[in-house]
């Protein structure tokens, strides 16, 4: 292990001091100055079959099966292998084939006097003989030591048990963050846990393997052949913290990913820490790496800011859990990860069966009354005129999301949403605050007061507003935003957070409708129906990347969802089919105001434009909305196909000229349903 740069800790003072609980860390507040001392000596061992398992099976020992799945060992390594009976599968936790890559079954960044150091399973305790595993019928438990005398006469002694196990046909690994032991002389702060970062690792794909990331809707990376060069992907599950950066990587709903190879994929579900947890997936590159896809957890959150590393004062002390379900044949592909993805997520409570309780399509509305920042300023009159053009226009089951700075008259509106049978919404912000907000990672001010005294007597004042005017909801930032604060006496970690935003969700939605914009995963069960999910993945633009319905597949038939407003999207016309393509229920912004020709946002623009597509779509998706996607694939180039659980197939194609698919011909830029 190479020493990396020696720089200045800054351990922010930003809690009441107290002792901490599981891994070994202190609150104490320390500033240490640059040393160029050697402090940590690592294992010189250079027997690279460390980092492999066996390729043959009679070198593994049997640990248990549950259901088609078979647990063997390679005692040598303590590389798991996972056999799938019914393809004949073997997947290993450590690859079979060689490369520059050091592979591990655990990996550990810890932090002292400065230095972060990077422990591997395989070379800092493995091969120091200071690593042993316990099996029994249910699987392994292998404990990891890490123990090494500093030049001061100070001592690491770290032990960390890798739980390893099959149930219920299922492969699970597991860290107990409160069962680490942590006997060192010297201080040590446990910055991050990475589990089977080379679970599945290859050297090389085939043609139609890949590697599923939860980016946006959903992205694949082709995993055929191998690159020239390829720079790791890093995906923090619910996003970034904005408490550690403003630097944002998109939108990831959910915590998990999957990899297909051959006629064989696994899908792997975050079940416990997801919260700190960031996915992370490379491509082969000849020689040097494999293709891989992992989890990586942040135990002590960190920031290092030129020379020196803020740390929080608290770490996380739950468990660390990787759920992995595997497929195989017809089954080893995207659509059907994400139904094993719905089947886990419904049994842990967090998605419910169905949401959707309205037998007509509907129409998601966005629409800006007053924003002095826009210059829009719009009189009840002026919104009742535009609802009623809609109305006379044939669109129905218009659910209304109104943007206000509080000028509006709500009751007034409210009574003429209810005469008219439409759906009212006022947009709110859960995390919003006057005076000082949350604090950061380096100690300074939030532009968001996330404190959960302040959310919660937001959470109330939304409430009253809908009970005194018989609204709803759109909740713009909580359903995205998971931020940590550091303030003094009202610390809250993401963990924490998520749990206090599905309080408040359950509490908001038993007074009325709930709509959430771009929501993570653990809000959806409240809402009614969720909008401004981004059209697409920032990772789209990487050669290897494409875009697919993953996070659709997970929720068509549970809930209604739309995409971000088409009429704001650069190519509406390509929205309007990508929306149908993946089962999207249509979404436009508008403001009434003085007409402007050029203007994306005025209702008159578009609104013919909205008509077609809701005609189309509700001819087309209408009866649909409470069925599973059981397939997505491209039949041809630029031309899509997706199934659906009754057998309605759902043809989009993106050409410019028409298309015969099967017997059938899709005219250019259109869609066609198929029963």
């Amino acid at each position: 292990m190479s020493k990396l740069k020696y720089i200045t800790v800054c351990l922010v003072a930003l809690l009441t001091v107290f002792a901490l609980i599981g891994c070994g860390i202190t609150a104490e507040t320390k500033k240490m100055g640059l040393s160029d001392k050697e402090v940590l000596t690592v294992s010189t061992q250079n027997d690279d079959n460390i980092f492999l398992s066996a390729a043959k099976t009679k070198s593994l020992k049997k640990i248990t099966s549950s259901g088609m799945l078979e647990m063997y060992l390679d005692e040598k390594t303590l590389a798991v292998c996972i056999l799938d009976t019914i393809s004949g599968k073997m997947w290993r936790s450590l690859p079979s084939e060689k490369t520059k890559e050091k592979s591990a079954n655990l990996i550990a960044d810890i932090i002292i006097k400065g230095n972060i150091y990077t422990l591997n399973s395989q070379r800092d305790s493995l091969a120091l003989g200071c690593a042993r595993y316990e099996a029994d019928e249910s699987g392994v438990v292998i404990y990891y030591t890490f123990r090494k005398s500093l030049d001061n006469g100070k001592k690491i002694d770290l032990t960390i048990p890798l739980s390893l196990t099959l149930s219920d046909g299922s492969f699970s690994a597991k860290v107990d963050c409160n069962k680490i032991e942590d006997n060192s002389s010297a201080k040590i702060y446990l910055r991050s846990l990475y589990l089977l970062p080379c679970f599945g690792a290859e050297t090389q794909g085939k043609k139609g393997d890949f590697i599923l990331l939860p980016s946006a809707s959903g992205v694949i990376l082709d995993t055929k052949g191998q690159a020239d060069a390829f720079e790791e992907i890093s995906l923090p599950v619910y996003g970034e913290d904005i408490a550690k950066t403003t630097e944002q990587t998109g939108y990831v709903p959910i915590g998990v990913f999957g990899m297909k190879s051959g006629d064989s994929a696994f899908m792997c579900l975050i079940d416990s820490g997801e919260a700190v947890a960031t996915v992370k997936a490379t491509k082969a590159v000849k020689n040097i790496s494999y293709n891989r896809v992992g989890a990586e957890f942040e135990i002590t959150p960190t920031v290092i800011d030129e020379d020196t590393i803020y740390l929080s004062k608290k770490s996380y002390s739950g468990e660390l859990s990787l759920s992995y379900r595997f497929l195989s044949s017809n089954n080893a592909d995207y659509i059907t990860m994400a139904g094993a993805c719905r089947e886990l997520l419904i049994r842990k409570g967090v998605l419910t069966d169905s949401n959707i309780n309205s037998d007509t399509y509907p129409f998601n509305l966005t629409l800006v009354a007053n924003d002095e920042d826009l210059g829009i300023a719009t009189s009840e009159e002026e919104i009742t005129e535009l609802i009623s053009a809609l109305s006379t226009k044939g669109i129905g089951n218009i659910n209304i999301m109104l943007k206000d700075d509080g000028t509006a008259d709500i009751p007034y509106l409210s009574s003429f949403a209810s005469r008219n049978a439409l759906s009212l919404s006022l947009y709110k912000n859960l995390f919003s605050h006057s005076g000082k907000g949350s604090i950061n990672l380096k100690g300074k001010e939030n532009p968001y007061g996330i404190g959960t005294a302040k959310a919660e007597k937001n959470a109330d004042s939304i409430i009253r507003t809908m009970r005194n005017n018989s609204v709803g909801v759109c909740l713009a930032d909580c359903g995205h935003l998971l931020l940590s604060d550091y303030s003094r006496f009202h610390f809250t970690g993401r963990s924490n957070l998520l749990e206090n935003i599905a309080s408040l969700c359950t509490a908001i939605s038993s007074h009325g409708a709930l709509t959430v914009s771009s929501p993570n995963i653990y809000t959806v069960k409240y809402a009614d129906s969720i909008i401004n999910i981004p059209e697409k993945s920032p990772l789209e633009d990487n050669i290897y990347c494409t875009g697919v319905p993953f996070l659709q597949a997970v929720l068509h038939g549970i809930c209604d969802y739309s995409f971000t407003a088409i009429n704001l999207s650069s190519d509406p016309t390509t929205a309007i089919l990508k929306s149908i393509e993946y089962g999207a229920v249509p979404h436009y912004e508008w403001y009434f105001g003085e007409y402007k020709e050029n203007d994306p946002m005025h209702y008159m623009n578009s609104l013919s434009q909205a008509r077609l597509l809701y005609e189309n779509a509700k001819n087309v998706l209408g009866n649909l909305r409470d069925q599973r996607i059981t397939s997505h694939e491209q039949v041809k180039k630029n031309v899509s196909c997706t199934v659906y659980s009754g057998g309605s197939e759902i043809y989009v194609n993106y050409n410019n000229e028409a298309v015969s698919v099967g017997g059938i011909t899709v005219d250019p830029m259109s869609f066609l349903r198929v029963n």
